[in-house]
């Protein structure tokens, strides 16, 4: 069954609420001039924190506390420039800047500074891809990023120069692991900084693999690619070799386009925790957005098995957008006139069966091509258990008819009218809008552009539940 949504997000922020441990971080900025604030704002969008603005005390001096469910990563804005940080429950992180040279120069104390002067470390190596500095690679149907270091070594270098260069990059990485700070760093921030370095390795050589292995006439496993451990999601590399991994593992099976299930069931059997979570809400939100509708089924399933996941929210923005606030929750009952003027419909007559729902009017012509496509594919499979609810908002209730008498729509059909209290209360805001109920009257999540025959198919599943 369906959790409700909102539910969800309520005991999600909850269970944040209970564990998060505050997080200082203080300092100077020196030379600030006119400056009387700075920000400090999550790094990605599953951030637990609202962005902060910290006031600039005389001589630069500032200090904040904000509350961490769990290790993430932030930025500190000043004046237009930013500093990436990484930010540890229960740590203490004393900053000691110029703003003239900012971020550079950056001096760090406190339990967090180990993790942060290491951070800081990392990225003289390898300073983090500002977007203009990206370039992009369409792989599996998915945008991958990389460097344009990175993307100029795959362009010019045969395969054993290529990983010759990326060896030199990443011997200097492995090189942090024996700075004096990295014993005295939080246990979060190694296995951070691990999955950076390691990920680092593995995602470029799994893109090169990929995008040249017909030019340069080599095999995919040419070289030797290993599963990463169980790693941080904090780490750009190590999000997307996860990503780029799953996808070129279920292509082995699947071809070159695979489907967001057996994208889904090799993470679960590949993955695990966190990064799992993370994965399997990555698939959904591709598979979404490439139309492929039972990926709602699968988020049913992952709300049931991580109810207070992190990316929860990230899925839903992609999903349900205006139509979020109904997953889940009841639906409304509505008694309306029938096409024959003889009596009146409910809803709630209905329960215990699928019940699709269709807002239109006979002026719409997308409304008028998607009821046309329906009829032929319901023609094909029929289902009695499953019922198919038009309602017209048309002004005219003669034109609603003379409509359904040309076009022979099967199904029941209701006339709301125009400023229709039931629309107002599904909050419809343009038609068409389609709506799924299930056989205990609440609402599920609803596909926004339904191609009739997935429509149909995704109802049945809903009836076979």
């Amino acid at each position: 069954m369906f959790r409700n949504f909102f539910l969800a997000l309520v005991m999600l922020f909850m269970a944040f609420s209970m564990y998060a441990i505050p997080t200082k971080i203080e300092g100077r900025i020196k030379g600030a001039g006119n400056t009387k604030e700075i920000y400090l704002y999550p790094d990605k969008a599953f951030g637990s924190f609202e962005k902060q603005v910290i006031p600039l005390f005389q001589q630069g001096i500032f200090a904040i506390e904000i509350d961490l469910p769990y290790p993430q990563m932030g930025v500190i804005g000043v004046d237009g420039k930013y500093l990436k940080v990484y930010l540890s429950p229960g740590a203490n992180i004393v900053l000691d800047a110029d703003a003239m040279i900012f971020p550079q120069g950056v001096n760090y104390a406190g339990a967090g500074g180990p993790d942060n002067y290491l951070l800081q470390a990392f990225y003289e190596i390898d300073p983090p891809i500002r977007e203009f500095d990206k370039q992009y690679f369409r792989i599996f149907g998915h945008q991958f990023p990389f460097s344009t270091q990175i993307a100029g070594y795959m362009g010019l270098y045969h395969p054993e120069d290529y990983r010759n260069r990326l060896n030199k990059k990443y011997g200097r990485m492995k090189g942090l692991f024996t700075d004096v700070q990295f014993e005295k760093a939080t246990p979060d921030f190694q296995r951070f900084l691990r999955s950076e370095i390691e990920g680092f390795l593995q995602y470029n050589l799994l893109g090169y693999v990929l995008l040249h292995a017909k030019r340069e006439k080599i095999d995919l496993n040419y070289f030797n690619l290993e599963h990463l451990e169980v790693g941080d999601v904090n780490s750009d590399y190590y999000r997307n070799y996860l990503i780029l991994n799953n996808l070129y593992t279920a292509s082995l099976s699947d071809g070159n386009n695979p489907r967001a299930q057996t994208c889904y069931r090799l993470a679960q059997s590949m993955e695990q925790d966190i990064p799992l979570q993370y994965l399997l809400s990555e698939i959904i939100v591709n598979a979404v957005r490439k139309g492929d509708e039972e990926t709602l089924l699968l988020f049913e399933e992952y709300l049931n098995d991580y109810p207070h996941a992190p990316f929860s929210k990230k899925i839903d923005k992609v999903i349900f957008k205006d139509q979020a606030r109904f997953f889940g929750e009841m639906a409304p009952d509505f008694a309306l006139q029938t096409e024959s003027s003889e009596g009146f419909v409910t809803l709630s007559q209905f329960k215990g069966k699928v019940v699709y729902i269709d807002f239109w009017a006979s002026w719409c012509k997308p409304c008028l091509d998607k009821l046309d496509k329906l009829e032929r594919e319901k023609r094909k499979n029929n289902s009695d258990d499953i019922v198919f609810i038009t309602i017209s908002i048309d002004a005219s209730k003669q034109v609603w008819k003379n409509t359904l008498k040309n076009r022979g729509y099967s199904g029941v059909h209701l006339y709301a009218g125009k400023n229709s209290a039931v629309a107002k209360d599904f909050k419809v805001k343009g038609v068409p809008s389609e709506f799924i109920i299930k056989k205990n009257g609440q609402f599920a999540p609803t596909p926004e552009d339904s191609d009739p025959a997935s429509l149909i198919l995704l109802l049945k599943r809903f009836n076979n539940k």
